[in-house]
C-alpha cells in the first residue's frame, strides 16, 4: 500500500479520520484486509503493516497504527541539501526524523515515556504519535486517533 509519510502528518491517513469514519469507508477506500483480530470492545483489521482499531458497537476507527518492520520502507523525503533524501523505515537516526519534521513545517512536541525512558513519543498535534525505541534507534510505529491522552 503506498502512503504519503508527509501527508499523514500534515493532513491524516487517507481521508480516514479516527471517531467519524466508519468500517464501510475504510474498505471502499484501502480494500479488502489481510486479518482480523477480535477483542471485548473492539477489533482490528489489517493491511500489511497496517492496523485499523473499530469499535465494536458503532464500526468507527478508534485508531491507525502504521508499524514498522524490518521491509517497511516508505519512499525518500527531502530533507537538505546537505542530507538528501530521507527513506521512512525501521532503522533510522532521530537527528534524521526530527530534521525532517523541521524541513518540512511540521509542528512537534517530544516526551519521553514515563514507564520506559528508552522510549521516545513525539507528538504532532494532538492526533499523532510516533513511537520511536532510542537504544537501537528504531522508529517503531506512527498511531493517529480522534485523541491522544
Amino acid at each position: 500500500m503506498k502512503i504519503d509519510i508527509n501527508e499523514i502528518f500534515k493532513s491524516g491517513f487517507n481521508a480516514l479520520n479516527p471517531g467519524d469514519s466508519k468500517l464501510q469507508f475504510v474498505l471502499n477506500e484501502l480494500g479488502p484486509f489481510d486479518e482480523k483480530a477480535k477483542y471485548d470492545f473492539s477489533y482490528d483489521l489489517y493491511w500489511d503493516n497496517i492496523c485499523i482499531t473499530f469499535d465494536k458497537e458503532t464500526d468507527i476507527i478508534e485508531k491507525i497504527d502504521i508499524s514498522f518492520e524490518d521491509d517497511t520502507k516508505y519512499k525518500g523525503y527531502y530533507i537538505s541539501p546537505l542530507h538528501g533524501n530521507l527513506t521512512f523505515q525501521k532503522k533510522i537516526s532521530i537527528e534524521k526524523l526530527l530534521m525532517f519534521l523541521n524541513y518540512n513545517a511540521i509542528n512537534y512536541s517530544i516526551n519521553n515515556s514515563e514507564v520506559d525512558h528508552e522510549y521516545l513519543f513525539i507528538f504532532i498535534n494532538e492526533k499523532i504519535r510516533i513511537t520511536y525505541y532510542l537504544p537501537w534507534k528504531q522508529l517503531i510505529k506512527i498511531t493517529i486517533t480522534e485523541r491522544l491522552e
